[in-house]
């Protein structure tokens, strides 16, 4: 099991929300620290966006905020979600899962006991708690399904 501290951070939200406008529609982009890393959470999943049009939101996000670990949450379902990110980054499992269970945790889209995060193959398996300062988020590497290059 790997213990993080995750806090929501806000600074990134105008400058990432003009970044990821698609046709008409703008995506909620979420700036995520877990621990000291910092991680961009695009909600992709509502409304559903094309593969070729994430990619293209997260070269610019990148090119934005090139230190920030850029997922795109593609899936979503009470307990469970899907995210891709760049296989330049696949170290980062366990923080992208942890950022994305504490999304949806702490804004009460999900009240599961814990979350299944997919991740271009890999599943984590996170429990979240706050407790009284921080998030904190309980992650366990559950299984390659067949790794997903994206």
């Amino acid at each position: 099991m790997i213990t993080a501290t995750v806090k929501v951070i806000s600074d990134y939200s105008s400058a990432a929300n003009d970044a990821v406008r698609c046709d008409d529609i703008y995506l909620l982009v979420t700036a995520v620290k877990v621990d000291e890393q910092e991680y961009l959470i695009v909600n992709a999943h509502y409304p559903p966006v094309d593969r070729v049009v994430c990619k293209a939101i997260q070269a610019r996000l990148h090119k934005a905020h090139p230190k920030a670990i850029i997922g795109i949450h593609t899936e979503d379902s009470e307990g469970s979600a899907t995210v891709l990110i760049g296989i330049e980054h696949d170290s980062h499992y366990v923080g992208i899962a942890s950022a994305v269970a504490v999304i949806k945790t702490g804004w009460g889209w999900d009240r599961s006991d814990s979350i299944l995060i997919r991740i271009n193959g890999i599943e984590v398996r996170v429990h979240t708690h706050f407790n009284g300062q921080d998030w904190i988020a309980n992650s366990e590497v559950q299984q390659a399904i067949g790794v997903i290059n994206y």
